[in-house]
């Protein structure tokens, strides 16, 4: 269930954001409602419990719900950095591809704050481990990627600078066609 957000300022103005009144207090209880437990915008969290026993549960399971939804939200970051082809082969439901391509098409910053909230949620019912395995491998991809391009421009580099470099290339990859490979090499010179 959403845990509801209690802001001093909306009623009360300026104030330290914490309960110094009956009336503060009051209004706190009213945004409980029939829940255990509210934020209070920029203090924390307080909880309510039939015991202190209850409390302690509560306000643990509180704080390891709050680090999964942060979890979730991250892992849903994560998926819109992915390609439309390593996002068509990762195991997400229906729901959660609509809302990706929804953020993709989202243009103004407020809207896509919205939308990765609503991933977010879609993300605490979803199955997060091959998600989270889709996530690493498009990321393993484009590791792979830079540094083979990172390599072929060392190998160009020191191709252009050395003949040197001409008959470690052979010893390394024998497989080349040595006459083409040369004529580059004399070009980018």
């Amino acid at each position: 269930h959403e845990v509801p957000v209690w802001d001093t300022q909306a009623t009360f103005g300026d104030t330290a954001l914490l309960v110094s009144d009956m009336a503060m207090g009051r209004d706190l209880a009213r945004m409980f409602g029939a829940g255990r437990t509210a934020l209070m915008r920029g203090h924390g969290a307080v909880v309510a419990g039939r015991n202190i026993r209850e409390a302690v549960f509560i306000s643990c399971y509180l704080e390891v719900n709050a680090k999964l939804q942060m979890q979730a939200v991250a892992l849903g970051e994560a998926l819109t950095t992915m390609s439309e082809s390593a996002l068509a082969a990762a195991p997400l439901t229906e729901a959660l591809r609509d809302a990706l391509a929804q953020w993709r098409h989202t243009r103004s910053h407020e809207g896509k704050r919205r939308q990765m909230q609503y991933i977010g949620k879609l993300m605490r019912d979803a199955d997060i481990e091959p998600i989270r395995e889709a996530v690493a491998a498009a990321r393993l991809g484009h590791a792979h990627d830079a540094l083979a391009l990172h390599q072929a421009e060392l190998w160009r580099t020191e191709l252009v600078a050395s003949d040197d470099a001409l008959t470690r290339w052979m010893a390394e990859h024998p497989q080349t066609d040595l006459q083409p490979l040369r004529a580059l090499i004399r070009n980018a010179r």
